[in-house]
């Protein structure tokens, strides 16, 4: 079992390794309040567009990128332009902001600044100082607001809207703060989010996020086919992502008999994880597309897919985050 693996088993099972890394929890509580009372004295820095926060208070995924994507779009849509901020992964280790485009390499930037690059075609900017970031988005990009993709915790950066993403399924699992359990901070801390969506399946008093499968693009070809067209069909699945069953369980929906490969979260790939799969066609999420493409260069590799998923969010929610930020926006969009 990988570390990921017996994490996952800990934060969302009954593992004994629970109990004493318990032990641990009081010193992140502490480090967690004292964080909090240094940004407060500090007071958080705040650039001159509005800033939108998508974060979580768990560890790992839960379907914060395909949100940020889908709020990109859905303000395109009404005439302004947004910027993509984003730690990367591992904090990016860059002395400056980096400008993130659909070529970059996802082992320098992270593999979703590269996802919502190419899906959205707007700036990304990657930095672990994310207020740095989203300066350089407004000098040099001139974007109308800033939406971060995991930046709940990050305190440095003055925020006008914070929308906190929930997985339906996992939520908080034991419900300890890290190390233990997967919370960053304690779930009392959703209180001041101004929005709390969660993904499917959601209690009926949540706003709900669907994540639609929308196309399979061929990850050598780049030709796409419906999110039918390998139904009644037998495929590999592989997902080095944070739950790996959530990818498969989509896949057994478009009725698809799935051979399941699960990695850990941000797996680095590499030929030698598929040698044994090309006999059946082999399907990947569109967030391990952006790290295998450069493996598919020889023709053997014709038959890799990557799942489309896209985010769908309330138009009830829509309305009222517009409505939060009406006063702070130009007055340009429709």
């Amino acid at each position: 079992m990988n570390v990921a693996a017996l994490f996952g088993e800990v934060w969302y099972g009954s593992h004994w390794l629970r109990y004493p890394l318990m032990v641990f929890v009081p010193f992140y509580r502490a480090a967690v309040v004292l964080r909090r009372l240094w940004y407060r004295l500090k007071k958080p820095a705040r650039i001159s567009v509005p800033v939108v926060v998508v974060g979580s208070l768990t560890a790992g995924g839960g379907g914060k990128t395909p949100v940020v994507i889908a709020l990109v779009q859905w303000f395109r849509q009404r005439g302004y332009a947004a910027g993509v901020v984003s730690r990367g992964y591992r904090g990016a280790r860059l002395s400056s902001p980096q400008p993130v485009t659909a070529d970059s390499d996802p082992a320098i930037v992270g593999d979703e600044p590269v996802l919502t690059a190419q899906r959205t075609q707007e700036p990304v900017v990657v930095h672990v100082d994310r207020h740095a970031a989203a300066r350089y988005l407004v000098e040099n990009c001139g974007v109308d607001l800033v939406i971060t993709d995991d930046g709940l915790q990050h305190y440095g950066l003055a925020r006008d809207v914070e929308v906190a993403v929930i997985d339906g399924v996992r939520r908080f699992g034991n419900g300890l703060l890290l190390p233990a359990g997967p919370m960053r901070e304690p779930e009392t801390r959703l209180a001041e989010a101004d929005f709390v969506l969660v993904r499917a399946p959601a209690q009926p008093h949540e706003c709900e996020i669907l994540l639609k499968p929308v196309k399979f693009t061929n990850v050598r070809t780049r030709e796409s086919v419906p999110a039918n067209h390998f139904e009644g069909s037998e495929v590999h699945a592989c997902a080095g992502i944070s739950r790996p069953q959530a990818f498969f369980d989509t896949l057994k929906a478009l009725g698809i008999t799935v051979r399941p490969h699960p990695f850990p979260d941000h797996h680095a790939f590499c030929p030698s994880d598929f040698h044994s799969m090309l006999h059946l066609p082999i399907v990947i999420t569109e967030k391990d597309a952006v790290k295998c493409r450069p493996l598919v260069h020889r023709n053997e590799w014709k038959n890799m897919w990557a799942l489309q998923v896209d985010a769908v969010l309330e138009e009830q929610f829509l309305s009222a985050l517009m409505e939060k930020l009406k006063r702070t926006l130009p007055q340009h969009g429709s």
